[in-house]
């Protein structure tokens, strides 16, 4: 079996968060979601 963690699916909405925003509201989209990236990075 293969098992992402939460944060690989979590970091996929970000673009749809970030739509219409400014740069600097990236940052915020991604720390409101909290991912840890040790997980992403499997």
């Amino acid at each position: 079996m293969h098992f992402r963690d939460p944060s690989f699916n979590n970091l996929q909405a970000v673009p749809a968060m970030s739509e219409g925003g400014m740069v600097s509201d990236v940052v915020a989209a991604v720390a409101s979601i909290d991912p840890v990236m040790g997980g992403v990075d499997r």
